[in-house]
């Protein structure tokens, strides 16, 4: 963990002798990796549907039906329009 908070440049971590916690950072982390997840699991979801059609019909597709980019403007979209992206 703590080279992915070198990598990123911030602390998403407050550690101590008696716990570990995450800060500030840590939690929008969290969540956005959380959206990202989500997002790759349902690139998958549709993979497997594609591939399952492809050997029932015979066809190929040329388009993916959606990416990890548009589930996440899909995600942000989703939330209330009070709701800033600091708050994810």
């Amino acid at each position: 963990m703590r080279k992915l908070e070198d990598y990123l440049g911030m602390t998403l971590f407050e550690r101590n002798r008696a716990r570990v916690a995450l800060t500030d950072d840590g939690e929008r982390v969290l969540r956005l990796a959380r959206i990202a997840v989500g997002a790759a699991d349902e690139i998958l979801r549709i993979r497997r549907a594609r591939m399952r059609n492809e050997f029932a019909h015979d066809v190929k597709p040329t388009q993916p039906e959606t990416g990890v980019t548009a589930t996440l403007i899909k995600e942000i979209n989703y939330r209330p329009k009070t709701e800033s992206l600091d708050s994810i």
